[in-house]
């Protein structure tokens, strides 16, 4: 899972110096970001929190802290992906799709291809990953959660479709913002990112999410392997 199912780079080890350079800079990202995770967590504004219980009592080692704070991680930056992909269905292909005249209804599945299809998948990924996060650390199983969904064959044929027309969605919208024969769109378009919902993020910025958050997964399954002993029930479901 951690270097194959997720990715359309399915990055591989490499030795070149470059690589590992940008490697490290992506782990710093995430540390980073852990770190905001649990600020945030501190001034109660995180929506997920994993279970901090484990079997028995008892304290939790650092290695297992920091485990569960990196599933925290994924599961808060999922369900922020989830409410993007929702917020992009609802605030532009919906009304776009109900108003004469904003746009030719070809060019809507040029725009936003199978998101739907996103939208369905992600859901199941992130139930089964709350589900997940609500056992006790020992039995909290991110790899069966990825699992869960890859089996269904969804996700080899959802992001492949998705991230091959994105170049194709961006030329396409680039065009229709200076085409002079759309200025109502491109303004309608001004007008929706003025949405407190939208918080000042421009269409664009909805349909790289998907290639954005695929690569992203990768760096978080390892991330993770990496925190998790051989001895863990999760252990040999992160290396497939």
């Amino acid at each position: 899972l951690s270097t194959s199912t997720w990715g359309p780079g399915r990055d591989a080890p490499s030795a070149n110096s470059a690589a590992t350079a940008a490697a490290d800079a992506r782990l710093a990202q995430l540390q980073n970001a852990l770190k905001l995770q649990e600020a945030e967590r501190k001034a109660g504004k995180t929506a997920f929190l994993c279970n901090r219980s484990k079997r028995g009592g008892g304290e939790l080692t650092d290695e297992e802290a920091y485990r569960v704070k990196v599933i925290d991680e994924l599961i808060n930056t999922e369900l922020d992906y989830i409410n993007s992909l929702k917020l992009t269905q609802r605030l532009f292909v919906e009304p776009l799709q109900k108003e004469r005249g904003l746009l030719e209804k070809k060019n809507i599945p040029v725009l936003f291809a199978n998101l739907q299809d996103l939208i369905s998948l992600n859901q199941k990924l992130a139930d089964q990953l709350t589900n997940q996060g609500g056992n006790v650390v020992e039995e909290q199983c991110v790899g069966k959660a990825f699992i869960a969904v890859a089996e269904r064959g969804e996700m080899e044929k959802v992001y492949p479709d998705y991230c091959a027309n994105h170049q194709n969605a961006t030329t396409t919208l680039r065009e229709l913002q200076r085409d002079n024969k759309h200025v109502k769109f491109a303004k309608w378009l001004e007008k929706q990112q003025l949405l407190a919902e939208l918080r000042m993020r421009p269409l664009s910025s909805f349909l790289i999410a998907p290639v954005q958050r695929v690569c992203k997964y990768p760096l978080l399954l390892r991330e993770l392997l990496k925190r998790t002993p051989k001895t863990h029930s999760d252990y040999r479901d992160l290396q497939k």
